[in-house]
């Protein structure tokens, strides 16, 4: 916001305040508004709301008092700043002792402070204590150019990646790793499990989230063991690495299973993404770039730093040596 225009809007805010208060001392107000509550205050030999040096008794100020004081003074400031192209949001500041809470109003919580340490040569209408305005939640209609580039830019992809969470989870994240030999998926129904039998002929399930007491684990076995699959239970956590030791261990568990096999986990995009990326290393013998494909977004894994899930790529990147990456 331009200087000249902060400077007009607050110079229009204290006069049309002090006009408020003036009306209200001469008697033309019903008593219950900011401006009176104010007057009041200074009638006591108080600041404004019962706070100041003044000796005196502190004015009476309930509840219903409070609200309507805070509504009348709301109202007053955004219509003040209305025609200034001005959008009045967060809270507001005027001078720099006492308050008039907004918390629960409708009125997008603003809150203002009003003059009440007066002291010095202070007038009925004028008072000298030093009044100030702060603008840092005060922000022109005028759209930064960068906030409207970033929305322009951030709505689609969220939509897109939106979109495409819902894909995945229509289809079960399902997708092909070796054609005829391995495939991976997100937790089955018994339904799906049917379907993938069916068609893909899978003769092993791999559970990578472990045995548990849930329903789908308990329909996940009963509709293994109806269609004849073998069900394995490999137990492993997304957020944690997984050991040389225990990648080992699943390697050598896909090696010797019958193919072809289902792969899963829950959502089938970070543990069910690394035990795929071993199958290709260390059975199919991929390069390593195709074996990391496993571990993308494509699938709906985040390869970041800041997820949690980047454990499963550390655990890859900790085993390359062994798989025979040596220049990575």
């Amino acid at each position: 916001m331009a200087h000249e225009t902060r400077e007009q809007f607050r110079i229009l805010v204290l006069n049309k305040r002090n006009a408020l208060i003036a009306d209200e001392i001469q008697g033309h107000g019903d008593g219950r508004s900011y401006a009176g509550l104010f007057a009041r205050g200074r009638a006591a030999g108080a600041g404004a709301f019962g706070h100041g040096p003044y000796p005196g008794p502190q004015p009476p100020l309930g509840r219903s008092d409070a609200v309507a004081a805070d509504i009348d003074m709301t109202k007053m400031i955004v219509d003040t700043a209305k025609p200034l192209g001005i959008t009045v949001h967060g809270h507001i500041i005027i001078g720099k002792d006492g308050h008039a809470s907004l918390k629960g109003l409708r009125l997008s919580q603003i809150r203002f402070r009003c003059p009440s340490g007066l002291g010095g040569k202070a007038t009925m209408l004028q008072p000298s204590c030093s009044e100030t305005f702060m603008t840092t939640t005060i922000a022109s209609r005028q759209f930064p150019r960068f906030r409207k580039a970033a929305l322009c830019f951030l709505a689609p992809l969220f939509l897109i990646v939106g979109s495409y969470a819902l894909y995945l989870k229509a289809t079960n994240n399902f997708h092909t790793v070796v054609a005829g030999e391995v495939y991976r998926s997100s937790q089955p129904s018994p339904q799906a499990i049917a379907d993938f039998a069916q068609r893909y002929g899978i003769k092993t399930i791999i559970n990578l989230r472990g045995p548990t007491n849930s329903p789908a684990w308990h329909a996940e076995v009963e509709q293994a063991k109806t269609l004849g699959i073998e069900h394995i239970d490999f137990p492993m956590s997304a957020y944690k690495e997984l050991s040389p030791e225990r990648a080992e261990e699943l390697i050598q568990v896909m090696k010797e299973a019958p193919k072809p096999l289902l792969i899963h986990c829950l959502s089938g995009s970070d543990r069910t993404g690394l035990a795929s990326a071993l199958y290709l290393a260390a059975i199919s013998k991929t390069n390593e770039n195709v074996a990391e494909e496993q571990m993308s977004i494509i699938y709906g894994h985040i390869a970041l730093p800041i997820s949690r899930a980047f454990a499963m790529d550390r655990t890859f990147e900790k085993l390359e040596p062994l798989l025979g990456f040596r220049e990575s």
